[in-house]
């Protein structure tokens, strides 16, 4: 059974129960783990928004490193990450379209 390690700073478990429903739908074996648990020392897959990265360090069967949100310069600026493991970046229309207003209103204000 593949584990994913998964963490979204200030969220709670329902939106952890929320992204291993959907992702069940493609694939059904898939455990999705709190990165601070145990269980997470086994994952091969790391789901992440702004995680302790020196927790992500220690996941010694990491193959990929998945970000939550548009960027991955947090995660790019700490040299605590294996170079060898893939990062991806999740492009979703809907958050692309909430950072151009947050620029629009950063020009603005």
């Amino acid at each position: 059974m593949p584990i994913i390690a998964f963490y979204s700073r200030d969220s709670d478990v329902e939106l952890q129960n929320e992204w291993e429903k959907r992702l069940k739908a493609y694939y059904p074996s898939i455990n999705l783990v709190p990165l601070l648990s145990n269980q997470a020392e086994n994952a091969i897959t790391a789901l992440l928004w702004k995680a302790p990265l020196q927790r992500v360090k220690k996941l010694n069967n990491l193959k990929a490193l998945i970000s939550l949100g548009q960027g991955v310069d947090h995660i790019l600026k700490n040299n605590s990450i294996k170079c060898n493991i893939p990062i991806v970046r999740i492009v979703d229309p809907f958050m692309a379209k909430s950072m151009s207003h947050w620029v629009i209103l950063s020009v603005l204000n």
